[in-house]
């Protein structure tokens, strides 16, 4: 009995096994047919994207086979390159001169004269292209004459900070300007931009030595960067000053991308437009004109808005009476026997 037990032990172990060997075989044939499942889909996808690939760069190459058919009465000299390129969206820091000068009786008005360049600029710019934008820097003085504004397209918020937020004083330093101007213009919010530019405005006085100008005008054109220069400062002791712009803008300038106006002193704004956009134009006369426009929307709505404020500050706070002033007798004429005449103190 003892070794039929066994026996019959080892015949249940034999049956376990061959069962078990059935059943690992049937798994192993469905994870085959998975596998190919698998491998069948990943050739599939691979093929669509290679199809996808090979559609894109058939169009790159038709993109770049096709040439740029310049505008009836324009050639590629005169810039029509740069007509197509206006088109797409446009970064400019405009750097404001906000030295002591500017606020003195000696820049002859240049101080409202930067103010409505700077006014008509920007109206004028984000009306040609709404997705421009534009940022704020100073170069007048160190530590609290420095402002900065980050790019944006908010009218509000530009002339919110050019009105209030430009504290004027010190002396106005374009070497320090410049290079500082053009290690801003190449940080991050500022290189989502494809176009960028600087626009100096200039109307005091400055130290600005031509080896500095030509190898910052150097540094801007190696960084893709265009620059505009407006001038108010035509005294002829500073005359050195002008001849270094000149200079800064002749080594900044690629393939006409940069441009200087000298505006004089005291100029009227209808002076301010033609030397704007007189050839070679910073602004063209149809952006004028749309900036005028918006300017003057603008202005209205802000007059609007200083209206309201103040009406409902006077009715949470509203004004004191005014004080009655108190009457006195004169004792000196009731003791010399005269009529009590009453006083004002």
């Amino acid at each position: 009995m003892e070794a039929l037990g066994t026996r019959g032990v080892v015949v249940d172990s034999l049956e376990c096994l061959k069962q078990t060997q059935a059943r690992e075989t049937d798994k192993l044939a469905a994870l085959k047919e998975v596998l190919v499942e698998t491998q069948a889909g990943i050739h599939e996808k691979e093929g669509h994207l290679s199809a996808h690939s090979s559609v894109k760069a058939r169009a790159a190459r038709l993109k770049s086979k096709s040439k740029f058919n310049p505008p009836f009465g324009t050639t590629k000299k005169e810039g029509s390159y740069a007509m197509a390129a206006n088109l797409e969206e446009e970064v400019t820091l405009i750097v404001v001169d906000n030295s002591w000068y500017m606020r003195s009786a000696a820049s002859l008005g240049a101080y409202y004269n930067q103010l409505e360049a700077i006014d008509l600029y920007c109206h004028a710019k984000l009306e040609s292209n709404p997705k421009n934008a534009i940022g704020l820097y100073t170069m007048g003085g160190l530590g609290l004459y420095l402002s900065y504004l980050e790019p944006t397209s908010d009218v509000d918020k530009i002339m919110a900070h050019l009105h209030k937020g430009i504290i004027y004083g010190g002396d106005l330093d374009l070497t320090r300007g410049v290079s500082m101007s053009l290690s801003l213009i190449n940080q991050r919010q500022w290189r989502v931009f494809k176009h960028k530019r600087l626009l100096f405005f200039v109307g005091g006085p400055s130290k600005f030595p031509c080896y500095s100008a030509k190898a910052g005008g150097d540094t801007a054109k190696q960084m893709g960067v265009a620059v505009d220069v407006v001038n108010f400062s035509l005294l002829e002791k500073y005359y050195y000053c002008k001849t270094s712009l000149d200079k800064f803008v002749a080594a900044a300038n690629n393939n006409g991308n940069s441009h200087i106006k000298h505006i004089p002193p005291a100029s009227s704004y209808t002076e301010i437009c033609e030397a704007l956009s007189s050839s070679p134009p910073i602004i063209t006369l149809a952006s004028i004109r749309q900036g005028e426009i918006a300017l003057a929307a603008w202005k209205k709505i802000a007059k609007e808005k200083e209206n309201k404020e103040n009406r409902r500050n006077w009715k949470e706070n509203p004004a004191p009476p005014p004080k009655v002033p108190r009457l006195k007798p004169d004792l000196s004429l009731l003791m010399a026997g005269g009529d009590m005449m009453p006083r004002t103190y």
